[in-house]
């Protein structure tokens, strides 16, 4: 825990507003971004040593680590096989510690160029202490390193679909077509980490920059409610268990999470700041909202069975851009300022209990490979 509290505190450090000239244009991606300091992109190393260095920290390290060894002599499992991206990696790179380091490169790169690409220079603080300081997106990824991958694929399908492409300057449907086989391209990729990316295909309907209206906004409230508190949910999940029976295990009604008033109130504080001000936002800057506006409800959702918890994370990162954004729309001022303290208190008190939980004590001392 301390080693991890140290890393955030110098990662924060090299992440606030330069004043410095020296910038350094950093285009892997061949996004169009604009120049950011040295000193933030530091921050980006320290935490990419931080991860490709790290040897049995989190639950599921140990796992990954003999399921390397398996493949490794041969051996796939029949669970494993659907997970060809996830396999491929694992043959191709024959040493499991370098696997890791290049899968972090991966995950972090793509955080840091959707940083790049939709926030200021001057907000680039903001998103890295949302991303580091909520226990649910940087630590347990370091756990779940598949779906982290699939996440990243995600976070370039999205991207991928906002883009307008060349291609066809005077044919839109067309362009609307390129662009969907990308993201259903990438999306399947995606499931060849994770099996459960295949769930995020009709995310793309989705994705469009309208304004929330008034009605829709009653309709997800209503449905969250309905979800809740009606066979609604087992209906849904009936269907989908027919497509994917092997997570019917996952949906039983006993696996449902137990949702104190403070969960509650801490998933409305989130639900609310982004329901009450996503209008403000503009453009694809809204497409980033109704992503994590998704997040919030699965969150909701999640009180009915914790696999729901796992769809969700493919929608929780864009709380590192949509949050950044609402606030640089919200009006300076006491209301802003109090905000933002809540927001806070509510993610110190996250990791306090995240590290306070034995479910997570393998989080709670890290340790090298040169260990």
């Amino acid at each position: 825990m301390t080693h991890f509290l140290i890393v955030l505190f110098i990662a924060m450090i090299f992440s606030l507003p330069s004043e410095s000239k020296k910038l350094v244009s950093f285009r892997l991606f061949k996004w169009k971004t604009t120049p950011t300091p040295k000193a933030q992109l530091i921050s980006f190393i320290i935490l990419l040593f931080f991860m490709a260095l790290r040897y049995e920290f989190g639950n599921d390290y140990g796992n990954y680590r003999l399921i390397h060894s398996d493949i490794q002599h041969g051996y796939i499992s029949t669970w494993h096989r659907r997970n060809f991206l996830f396999v491929f990696a694992n043959i191709i790179i024959t040493n499991f510690h370098w696997l890791i380091a290049i899968l972090s490169f991966c995950y972090l790169i793509v955080l840091h160029s959707l940083m790049r690409k939709n926030l200021q220079t001057n907000q680039y603080w903001f998103a890295l202490l949302l991303l580091l300081i909520n226990p649910t997106l940087f630590l347990i990824h370091l756990s779940a390193i598949r779906q982290a991958i699939a996440i990243a694929i995600f976070i370039l399908a999205i991207h991928l679909s906002q883009k307008k492409l060349p291609l066809f300057p005077r044919k839109l449907k067309y362009n609307k077509i390129v662009n969907f086989a990308m993201y259903s391209s990438l999306i399947i990729l995606a499931s060849g980490m994770h099996t459960s990316a295949i769930l995020l295909l009709p995310v793309y309907f989705f994705l469009n920059q309208k304004k929330v209206n008034r009605g829709f906004k009653i309709s997800l409230v209503l449905f969250i409610v309905a979800m809740l508190t009606t066979p609604l949910y087992r209906i849904i999940i009936n269907i989908g268990l027919n497509y994917f029976p092997q997570y019917e295990g996952h949906f039983t009604p006993e696996q449902g999470l137990t949702f104190g008033l403070g969960a509650i109130i801490n998933t409305l504080f989130f639900f609310l700041l982004i329901l009450l001000n996503i209008n403000k936002l503009e453009g694809k800057e809204i497409v980033y909202g109704k992503l994590y506006l998704i997040a919030t409800t699965f969150t909701f959702i999640a009180r009915v069975s914790p696999m729901i918890t796992r769809v969700g994370m493919y929608f929780d990162t864009f709380i590192i851009i949509a949050l950044p954004l609402v606030f640089s729309k919200m009006k300076k001022g006491y209301l802003r300022n109090i905000t933002f303290a809540c927001m806070m208190l509510i993610y110190v008190a996250r990791l306090r209990t995240f590290f306070t939980n034995p479910m997570w004590w393998s989080f709670w001392e890290y340790r090298t490979i040169f260990g």
